[in-house]
């Protein structure tokens, strides 16, 4: 290090030991000069001296590097008195990490001198960082350096490019003036010694006034307001203009060059008018002139701007110079000529209206009225404007206003029936579709009536007719009640009687005669049957059937279903099984009824299916529902014939010579029956293939 500190022919800077100092160049300044003076000061004091610049760039040898870092230009510059330390790039991203790593560094570095028998420590440490970051860096890095080595000799110097520092870091940097190092007239010169107290004082508040002027500036040149001043000569040649005309598309230089006059810049259809009002403001001796107008920008695109200017006269009173402003309304006039638009739209729409439309306050005076509700209520508009819309409606309805007013404004809008008055006295429906808006300001309700006379009539007529089939659907089911109870009584006889005929064991009647009386008492039985089907029905349908609900197994229905339908089964070899997957399976529900329900369904499919076939009957429980299915092999029903399946008197096979007997009363029975469980009963099938009828119901229904 001696040796070729020795070859440098330039002034040493013997900085004391202890000191920090901070040096900031400019491109182009020769920092090696006085890095190098710093080094060998240090090594006139025997001190260890250590350079930490950030690394090589990368595929750089190290002899590049310090030729253009350094005057050490070979390895003998690296003595035992001198180290260069190539730090990380990413280091200088994070000052508190680097901060702590160089910190290590110093404090290894420090014990080394102490053993190498060195006088103190000497480092340079070179900074680098985007403009605006380095000074908050620096400072961090001096202070945490510097406080954490109190105890040791060590004498530092940070270097770091101007450029890295805003205009008012550098003054910030004045602060520490007596240890900041820059260059001036070829010399490395503290700050100190650079500026005066007094200079340094105006100094500090430039940086505010420079923020304060770049702020103006900022607001002036986004403002929509241009400043201008023109002379009275042909076609207004200006003298001044803001630079913010640039929003037109035109520089000030374009019109203070006077390349565009300002009479340039009005529209055309707006020229005669502009100066018809500009000459009619100085007949009348005005000082201030005001107008809105259209103007083209450097596009030809139309804007809307309002000039406001003074009027400077000269000493006969003429008008000279016109100093004033223009300001961008474009955006006003769009709005203003959508809303004039929506508005001529908003009253077509309201005086063509085929229903009265009325618009009036919260309290009810009516603004406007077209001309639909004054025909409607029979008032002319002049008369209709003076009252409120209360006045409109029957007594019944005046006292709901406020209620409905309230709900419109708490929801929007709102739809409801009510009664107007005519003006001579009679009485309308009406359905009032209410709508909150604004107008003038203020809110207010947009209402539409709908004479319903017609649909009310309609509804009263329907409500009629239903009343009526009630009551008669009432007395039929009331008449098949009392006939079937009368039909009943003698039909009971004629079977009793030709029972007790069959059981003599005499030989009192002839096998003809037995034969006769057999097919009195089969015909007895079916009328009965059907008898008690209809009496059934009727019941349901006049609403005195009653449940009688109790707890039982409902393995005990099954089986007293399957004993009864076994020899009808046996009769046509058709295979009978059932599979119960609720064996203790507890219901409750009226039992006698649900036995009824699965007699008529396992007898229908019994009776539906061909000899050889096959019925299975399936139970299930189904979260708390009892699930039955009634599965065969017959004839199967088409997809049409299903959804009447279930009506009263109603079979799929209907022809007079039919093949099946019955009544067609056992399924909608069997459907109001398990209706009135709570459950429900369907049916899938398709001709050919047999059919799955099934009903569920809760295990234990809510009683009422």
């Amino acid at each position: 290090m001696q040796e070729y500190s020795q070859k440098m022919n330039l002034p040493i800077s013997d900085v004391p030991h202890g000191e920090n100092i901070t040096l900031v160049y400019r491109n182009g300044d020769k920092v090696i000069d006085f890095v190098s003076s710093f080094l060998r000061s240090g090594l006139k004091h025997n001190d260890l001296c250590v350079w930490i610049t950030p690394g090589l760039k990368k595929n750089e040898g190290p002899d590049a590097f310090f030729k253009e870092k350094t005057i050490f230009v070979n390895e003998k510059s690296f003595s035992s008195n001198f180290d260069l330390v190539l730090m990380d790039m990413e280091l200088l991203s994070d000052a508190e990490a680097f901060s702590k790593a160089i910190l290590e560094f110093i404090e290894k570095k420090h014990r080394s001198a102490i053993k190498c028998g060195f006088n103190g420590l000497r480092i340079t440490i070179d900074l680098i960082s985007d403009e605006g970051k380095m000074l908050p860096f620096l400072k961090q890095c001096r202070k945490f350096i510097i406080s954490a080595t109190s105890d040791i000799e060590l004498t530092t110097l940070f270097t770091c490019p101007l450029e890295s520092f805003s205009s008012s870091d550098l003054f910030e940097l004045m602060d520490d003036r007596e240890n900041t190092i820059m260059k001036k007239n070829g010399m490395w010169t503290s700050l100190m010694d650079l500026l005066s107290n007094k200079y340094r004082k105006h100094l500090r508040f430039s940086p505010e006034l420079m923020k304060k002027e770049k702020e103006l500036k900022s607001i002036y040149m986004n403002s929509p307001v241009v400043a201008f001043l023109r002379s009275s000569g042909n076609g207004f040649p200006v003298e001044f203009v803001s630079e913010n005309i640039s929003q037109f598309g035109y520089s000030a230089e374009d019109l203070v060059s006077h390349k565009v006059l300002y009479e340039d810049l009005i529209h055309p259809w707006d020229t005669d008018d502009y100066f018809l009002s500009f000459s009619e403001c100085i007949k009348n001796g005005d000082n201030e002139f005001t107008k809105e107008y259209r103007i083209l920008d450097r596009e030809a695109n139309t804007r809307w701007v309002s000039e406001t200017s003074l009027i400077g006269r000269d000493k006969y009173g003429k008008p000279s110079r016109f100093q004033g402003i223009i300001v961008d309304i474009t955006e006003r006039k769009l709005a203003e000529e959508a809303l004039k638009r929506s508005e001529l739209k908003f009253k077509a729409l309201f005086d063509n209206s085929n229903d009265p439309v009325f618009l009036y306050d919260l309290d009810g005076n009516i603004f406007e009225a077209n001309n639909k509700a004054c025909e409607c209520l029979g008032y002319s508009r002049e008369v209709l404007l003076q009252k409120k819309i209360t006045e409109t409606y029957s007594k019944e309805c005046v006292v709901d206003f406020q209620k409905r007013v309230l709900e419109v404004c708490q929801q929007g809008n709102c739809i409801f029936e009510m009664v107007s008055l005519r003006n001579d006295g009679s009485e309308i429906p009406v359905e009032m579709s209410s709508q909150l808006m604004e107008y003038d300001g203020n809110p207010a309700i947009l209402s539409i009536f709908r004479d319903i006379t017609e649909h009310k009539n309609i509804e009263k007529t329907l409500l009629d007719a239903k009343t009526e089939a009630e009551a008669a659907n009432r007395l039929k089911s009331e008449f098949l009640a009392n006939m079937s109870h009368e039909l009943r009584t003698p039909l009971n006889s004629v079977i009793g009687f030709s029972d007790i005929l069959l059981e003599n064991d005499t030989d009192l009647l002839s096998d003809i005669q037995m034969k006769y009386i057999e097919n009195i008492s089969k015909s007895g039985c079916h009328l009965l049957t059907l008898i008690n089907d209809i009496l059934d029905l009727s019941k349901i349908e006049a609403g005195k059937m009653e449940l009688q609900h109790e707890k039982f197994r409902f393995r005990e229905v099954l089986n007293d279903v399957e004993a009864v339908v076994s020899p009808l089964a046996e009769k046509k070899n058709i295979c009978l099984s059932t599979s119960n997957g609720a064996d203790d399976l507890c219901i409750n529900a009226d039992r006698l009824k649900l036995t009824q329900v699965l007699f008529n369904l396992v007898s229908n499919a019994i009776k539906f299916t061909q000899e050889g076939g096959s019925v299975m009957i399936r139970a299930e429980n189904d979260a708390d529902t009892l699930v039955i299915k009634v599965e065969d092999t017959g004839i199967g029903i088409p997809e049409s014939a299903q959804c009447d399946l279930f009506n009263p008197f109603t079979q799929v096979e209907s022809s007079p010579n039919r093949q099946f007997g019955g009544t067609g009363l056992g399924l909608s029975i069997a459907k109001k029956l398990i209706k009135l469980h709570g459950g429900d009963i369907w049916v899938e099938s398709e001709p050919g293939s047999g059919s799955v009828f099934g009903f569920s119901v809760p295990l234990s229904p809510k009683l009422s």
